[in-house]
């Protein structure tokens, strides 16, 4: 390292570097910086000298006429400007000083190298260095240090967080300021000897990183080539950048945290979009269909291609449903559901189609219940176990499935990074892990977006359906990965206590002839089959074109109406309004709701305030009269 100063006229060089320069500190002393400096490269430290900060690489006299690259850091001290250098062989390259609360926008790693380069600015001749926790909390990854040798910190990446490990180990052990003045003589640094002398580090000062609810999130060192102690005004302005540090990181995970939700809004909006008309058409279609069939006219021929058809629509609605799946918008009926059981009975559906190389083992505890949709929960584990056996591939590996309870407190949400609106207390924990190939940092930051695959021939909506479901039950979900070691999906629920009682479903009879229904839809082709189909099965319809003509039809006839069958999506008055509209008239109507698709919150809010029931677009003739029947259990002739 070579340090001058513009006030005193110092100019030091490291042992090591006044070797490599061949000049003493006195010789170094007697000439100004650019006297040194290569004639090409003088205009750019020029530059820099004037403005008083800036980062140049240029080439540096040596005694044996050849010359030395190094990278020079200048910074202004009120009226002494320092020049920090170092051999640019040595270094990754550094970035301009910048306000580090201008870097919000850029990213982590950026800002961590500008706030390292200001602490060493504040401290001349002496190097900064930011160690962060890893996602593990098991050891130590290098956050930044512009001005350390890249082999210290490929030494340091993994170490193990402990009481006698280096300064910043033992500070993050710990949660408390460490300072050795002398790493040859202090224990902390025993293991680590070969380590500093690949960056000359005789002194480090280190600085716990805490987040604003006191988890420690890494280390701030400061590091002397000489024994040296701090200053109390040091250890403070350590405290200070330490606390800045751990302030970004907080703020980077809320921003995260904000981007993934709001991306998961955007997409639930555009597949409620999507498929609010999407299955508008396809009523239309399937409607038809089924009105074609039941007719006497149709040939004979023309019955199978009228079903393909239906079969066709089919499909094409399972589609528009996955893709509500994936954004979190998928319907729910919810139940109390033990796990275990489920996940056996599971485990033996899947053995067939899994690969034999992957052997399948289950830990489960019993007795661990969770509020859920039944068909989605399998859909959830379905995926994560076959996921797993994909990724062990053709090897031989393992893929574990194991629950258990855990309390969630709301240190442990925080401190784990999972959606801070999760409610502390006793969840299910379930766990999916394999011994397969693992995956990368990256691959792991994109897994549960919806079209992304690592496989040739998938489509990208597995995971980002897993994702969909757990984000629709309010539940959470991480992952774990390590490239060559396999991968850990975890799932969390809330523990629910007590097994749901179902009632004995009666049958439901046929809707009698002659029962009186209102429709309301805006859709022109979904108003026509749906009354086409209640007419063929002798009812008695009306038909309003909107909201606000269904009030002042039922306004005039809700004495003689059995049941309102509602469009949820209409213009002048939605579904709700008309809704509130409908029972103001009369407090008992018998009102159910039609929809292409509808925020299950407002479902929810719909039968509390005493909705019949709702009916999925497309509707099978079959559904709607038995959901008719179950609401007019018996016609009575006004």
């Amino acid at each position: 390292m070579l340090i001058r100063d513009s006030s005193s006229g110092l100019a030091r060089a490291s042992a090591a570097l006044g070797q490599r320069l061949g000049y003493s500190n006195d010789e170094l002393a007697r000439e100004p910086l650019l006297h040194w400096i290569h004639p090409e490269d003088t205009p750019r430290a020029r530059a820099a000298l004037a403005a008083g900060s800036g980062i140049v690489q240029l080439r540096h006299a040596t005694r044996s006429g050849s010359w030395l690259a190094l990278t020079l850091t200048v910074r202004t001290d009120g009226h002494s400007t320092q020049v920090v250098g170092w051999p640019s062989d040595s270094l990754a390259t550094p970035e301009p000083e910048r306000d580090p609360m201008e870097a919000y926008g850029d990213s982590m790693a950026q800002m961590l190298r500008r706030m390292a380069l200001i602490v060493e600015g504040k401290n001349p001749g002496h190097r900064c260095s930011i160690l962060l926790v890893n996602a593990h909390r098991t050891g130590i990854t290098v956050g930044a240090g512009p001005s350390i040798p890249t082999e210290y910190h490929e030494a340091l990446e993994g170490m193990a967080i402990g009481p006698f490990v280096g300064s910043c180990g033992a500070a993050v052990y710990w949660n408390l300021p460490v300072v050795v003045e002398d790493v040859t003589e202090d224990p902390l640094w025993r293991d680590l000897l070969d380590v500093a002398a690949i960056a000359g580090v005789k002194a480090c000062w280190s600085q716990p990183i805490r987040g604003a609810s006191g988890e420690v999130l890494g280390a701030l060192a400061l590091y002397s080539d000489e024994p040296s102690s701090p200053t109390m005004a040091q250890m403070d302005g350590l405290e200070i950048a330490a606390h800045m540090v751990g302030v970004a990181i907080e703020r980077e995970r809320l921003e995260a945290q904000l981007r993934q939700k709001a991306k998961f809004e955007a997409l639930g909006v555009l597949a409620g979009g999507v498929a609010h008309d999407f299955n508008n058409l396809l009523a239309v279609i399937v409607g038809n269909a089924e009105l074609a069939l039941a007719t006497d006219a149709v040939a004979q021929s023309s019955l199978g291609m009228i079903q393909d058809i239906i079969r066709a629509a089919e499909g094409a609605t399972g589609i528009c449903n996955q893709m509500l799946t994936c954004a979190g918008r998928g319907y729910l009926t919810t139940e109390s559901i033990e796990c275990a059981p489920l996940i056996r009975e599971l485990s033996q559906l899947l053995q067939v189609s899994l690969s034999k190389k992957a052997v399948l083992r289950l830990d489960l505890e019993n007795d661990l219940r969770v509020l859920a949709d039944g068909s989605q929960l399998r859909q959830v584990l379905m995926n994560l176990i076959t996921n797993g056996a994909e990724a062990v591939g053709h090897r031989d590996g393992e893929v574990t499935v194991s629950t258990r309870s855990i309390d969630l407190t709301s240190e442990v949400i925080q401190q784990c990074g999972l959606d801070p609106d999760l409610t502390p207390g006793q969840y299910v924990e379930i766990a999916v892990r394999d011994t397969g190939c693992g995956m990368d940092a990256e691959t792991s930051a994109n897994i549960f977006d919806p079209f992304f695959s690592t496989k040739d021939d998938g489509r990208g909506l597995g995971l980002a359906a897993v994702m969909g479901i757990v984000r629709a039950h309010g539940w959470a979900l991480t992952v774990k990965s390590v490239p060559g070691r396999g991968t850990t999906f975890v799932v969390l629920a809330p523990r629910c206590r007590h097994a749901a009682r179902k009632a004995p479903q009666a049958a439901v009879p046929a809707p009698a002839s002659g029962t009186r229904v209102l429709v309301i839809d805006d859709e022109p082709g979904v108003l026509k089959v749906v009354a086409g189909i209640l007419k063929q099965a002798g009812m008695d319809v009306r038909t309003a074109a909107h909201g606000a003509e269904g009030v002042e039809v039922y306004r005039e006839h809700h004495g003689s109406i059995d049941c309102v069958i509602l469009d949820m999506n209409m213009p002048i008055l939605d579904g709700e309004e008309t809704f509130v509209a409908l029972r103001a008239i009369r407090p008992d109507a018998r009102v159910l709701l039609m929809s292409g698709y509808a925020e299950q919150n407002l479902l929810d809010r719909f039968r509390g305030a005493g909705l019949a029931g709702v009916l999925q677009k497309p509707i099978r003739a079959a559904t709607l009269l038995r959901e008719i029947a179950a609401v007019v259990p018996g016609h009575v002739s006004a």
